[in-house]
């Protein structure tokens, strides 16, 4: 795998509809599995952030993909976005098998151990979490794990409404990962 060191191109773009294009090209990934996917958000006017907006499009898939991939046919995934008062929260729910929490801190890291271990069961690369912190952590946002085995998961990433402050900073992608 290459890494390829970019800059970020950043847009005013609506958030929401961006978030809602992202988890509508899923849909029918979703059904074919057996999985319902669902979409829930804050009604009202648009809500702008200033972000990369193709880089926010494959943060959003790799959390999808991956709540997808884990969750068994009859289960569900669920993308919710909310304003807060000074950012943005999005939250990707699966009822997946969980996650143990002495895992948490490390499911972030390219190709952890553990991580590596029910990625390649299921077909996957194992750097999709760590793509996704890395375009979460470029904007100034953070990103975390919710979870405990036989609860499913909850993965969540906050995006502050001020950061303009971010045009043109490097960060690290990887190609042909997902």
């Amino acid at each position: 795998m290459e890494t390829v060191a970019q800059k970020l191109e950043i847009q005013v773009i609506d958030f929401r509809k961006l978030i809602r294009h992202s988890v509508e090209s899923f849909m029918a990934e979703a059904k074919s599995k057996g999985v319902e996917l669902s979409f829930q958000f804050i009604r009202g006017e648009a809500l702008q952030l200033q972000i990369d907006a193709a880089k926010f499009n494959w943060a959003i898939s790799n959390l999808i993909t991956n709540a997808l991939r884990h969750t068994p046919r009859g289960g569900s995934v669920t993308v919710e976005v909310r304003s807060k008062q000074e950012f943005v929260l999005v939250q990707v729910r699966d009822t997946g098998p969980g996650i143990e929490r002495s895992r948490h801190d490390s499911i972030f890291e390219k190709f952890s151990p553990y991580y590596d271990l029910r990625v390649a069961r299921s077909g996957g690369a194992g750097a999709g979490l760590a793509i996704a912190k890395e375009i979460v952590s470029a904007h100034g946002g953070r990103i975390w794990v919710t979870s405990s085995p036989g609860s499913g998961s909850e993965f969540s990433f906050t995006i502050p409404f001020n950061n303009m402050h971010l045009k043109g900073v490097p960060i690290v992608t990887y190609s042909g990962c997902g």
